[in-house]
């Protein structure tokens, strides 16, 4: 059975204690493409209990080489490199009953750059990386026009928190770019995927984000990536193994030219694309999902979703289900389904 992602969790902020840092000025690496070239430190750590905190004891532009703990962010404009780098939370990065965050960009923080380049992995943390706010339900504003790019995130824990077990989370974020990750599970242990939330859903606090070709495999426990808040772009990813594709809960957003793979558990709910009760005013076009249960599932009551130019396929299931009206609510064309539910979106039903 899908977990209820509906959990509070109210967890006291991590006391981030920074060790000393023996920092290496090296030759200027090559520069990151589409950022100017600033002038970059690299910090060189052999020690995996060590925490830098970017704008403290960490310059803002940096090169990560070897290992660390955890990294806060608590600066605006900083560019961190971390192609040479692992973060790894088992070195002790929280207080018993508190999370593990791999890398934290705090509060209001914004124009912050991660990368990877397709090589830094963070791994072994509750959340390997977030952008904002910790507590799911404050109204204090999370980070905007932040970049996530090029990492490699394996097995984000849960330990029962509400965005626990997520490889990225955007927490009443806005104007975010999350693109290329690559989120793996090879033990059981991930909850989800990229997660994008907020107390607020509206788009100007936690919406207007974009996640854009991204991978996300194995066998996850929750969903691949899930949006509940307004006006968000969801492009061009790969999801396969997760119970539940891409999951939708706020309004306005576009889905589009995602790969949700099927995942072969009997045992397993598995949804390809699903659109909660309260999800209005969506697109959903151009997928090509395979699914187990349900290739594009929307629930009831939903309005005004226009699911146009999809192709979904279920093995036992029904490769289109609209459990919010007869074709009335919710708009199907041009899509390609063998099986569907009610079966006037076969004939393209809606208005």
């Amino acid at each position: 059975m899908a977990h209820d992602y509906r959990r509070f969790f109210r967890p006291q902020p991590a006391v981030w204690l920074a060790a000393g840092l023996l920092l290496s000025c090296t030759e200027q690496p090559a520069p990151l493409t589409g950022v100017d070239a600033p002038a970059f430190t690299t910090v060189t750590s052999a020690d995996p209990t060590r925490i830098l905190t970017v704008g403290v004891d960490a310059p803002a532009n940096l090169v990560v080489n070897g290992t660390v703990a955890a990294i806060v962010v608590d600066v605006d404009n900083a560019v961190l490199d971390l192609a040479g780098a692992t973060v790894d939370c088992g070195g002790g990065t929280s207080t018993e009953g508190e999370p593990s965050i791999g890398v934290w960009i705090k509060n209001d923080r914004s124009h912050v750059r991660l990368t990877g380049r397709g090589s830094g992995v963070i791994r072994n943390c509750n959340i390997g990386v977030l952008i904002g706010q910790l507590d799911p339900n404050s109204t204090d504003p999370g980070g905007s026009a932040n970049t996530v790019d090029g990492l490699v995130i394996p097995n984000a824990l849960f330990d029962g928190g509400f965005y626990s077990g997520s490889a990225i989370v955007l927490s009443n974020s806005h104007d975010n770019d999350v693109a290329r990750n690559h989120v793996s599970n090879v033990d059981g242990a991930v909850e989800g995927g990229i997660f994008v939330h907020g107390s607020d859903p509206a788009a100007a606090v936690s919406g207007r984000n974009t996640i854009a070709g991204n991978t996300l495999e194995g066998g996850f426990n929750g969903f691949g990536i899930r949006v509940s808040s307004n006006a968000n772009v969801v492009r061009d990813n790969q999801s396969t193994g997760p119970i539940e594709g891409i999951v939708v809960e706020g309004d306005g957003n576009l889905v589009q030219h995602n790969a949700i793979g099927y995942f072969p558990d009997a045992d397993q709910i598995f949804s390809g694309i699903r659109l909660l009760a309260g999800a209005d005013d969506n697109t959903i076009t151009d997928n090509d999902v395979r699914a187990h249960d349900f290739g594009i599932l929307v629930d009831a009551p939903t309005y005004r979703n226009l699911i146009r130019k999809n192709a979904a396929t279920t093995v036992g299931g029904t490769d289109a289900v609209d459990r919010s009206g007869a074709c009335v609510n919710n708009t199907w064309v041009k899509n390609t389904f063998s099986t569907a539910d009610p079966e006037c979106i076969l004939a393209g039903g809606g208005h």
